[in-house]
């Protein structure tokens, strides 16, 4: 397995040139011109967009031009990009637990493509879009989850709940100036769940620090999800740590809305949350977690748990 930008680059550009071995003879050199202008096209239409939202007239052209070898052409986008890792990094700030991250991904991917190169490589899949995310650099590699930069918090959240949450949200705005954004963001991500643990987690929040102190102007981390919902303290107490690490560092916690994608996610895994559910003594609810910056790295330089 690679281990170092140069290791894993290298393995990212055998894998874009056994894959363009692969294609027609007739729509060879065409799918690797094309993929480089695409590789440009990229970086100026997501500027300031979240990992899905590729623009619909681009997602047109790509589909069209690419055919039926869909799939191979999107393999060899990751690839190619993987194997352009290190000129695409040096105009990032990326610190070196975080290259360390993306180093670990870019080997699983280019191992995924080896395994099974006509895997999770739909334009509308999930996983293959935030690998995109993390093979242009869009978004970061961090243990447990991935992050990405731009978020913001809802103004909404004011009227979500109740008056003690409209005092939190009065405090965090005092406290950050009056901003809402940006800030960075977590998502999970199905490929990296071997990490989602104490020590993942713990790991995850680290290097979001190191990411801010690199990163200025981003305000903290925010992070959306059901598992930050107080209740599931008591349904799932394994999963206390989730809430409880952010909070004991000075996060916030903001009620949202109870949501059908919520539900779904949280009564997926565990038949005791289902139940619940079902019998009506337990609404999954999303909570937004805000992390202002200082917070997080002044827990950050504190000692591992």
């Amino acid at each position: 397995m690679a281990s170092t930008v140069e290791d894993v680059a290298a393995a990212g550009r055998a894998t874009a040139e056994h894959i363009a071995q692969l294609l027609p003879p007739d729509r060879r050199n065409l799918a690797v011109d094309w993929i480089g202008g695409l590789i440009d096209r990229l970086d100026a239409a997501m500027v300031g967009r979240a990992y899905f939202a590729i623009p619909a007239d681009l997602l047109a052209e790509w589909t069209v031009t690419a055919g039926r070898e869909l799939r191979p052409w999107n393999a060899l986008l990751l690839a190619t990009l993987i194997g352009r890792l290190p000129e695409r990094a040096r105009t990032r700030a990326i610190p070196p637990s975080v290259m360390d991250g993306f180093v670990v991904q870019f080997g699983r991917i280019l191992g995924e493509l080896a395994a099974a190169p006509t895997g999770h490589l739909e334009l509308g899949d999930d996983i293959f879009l935030k690998d995109l995310g993390l093979c242009r650099l869009h978004m970061f590699a961090c243990a447990a989850q991935i992050v990405e930069q731009g978020a913001g918090v809802q103004r909404h959240l004011l009227l979500t709940g109740g008056g003690a949450q409209a005092l939190r949200m009065l405090g965090l705005a005092w406290e950050l100036g009056g901003r809402f954004r940006p800030f960075f963001e977590i998502h999970t991500h199905t490929p990296m769940l071997g990490d989602f643990n104490p020590a993942g987690w713990e790991q995850c929040y680290r290097m979001v620090a190191d990411l801010l102190e690199t990163h200025p102007e981003c305000l903290g981390l925010v992070g959306g999800s059901w598992f930050y919902d107080p209740a599931v303290e008591a349904i799932s107490p394994r999963l206390a740590y989730l809430r409880r690490t952010p909070i004991s560092g000075g996060a916030v916690m903001l009620r949202g809305k109870p949501t059908q994608a919520d539900i779904d996610n949280a009564t997926a895994t565990s038949d005791s949350r289902r139940k619940l559910f079902e019998a009506g003594r337990y609404l999954p609810t999303k909570y937004l977690m805000v992390w202002p910056r200082a917070k997080l790295i002044a827990w950050s330089k504190g000692p591992a748990s």
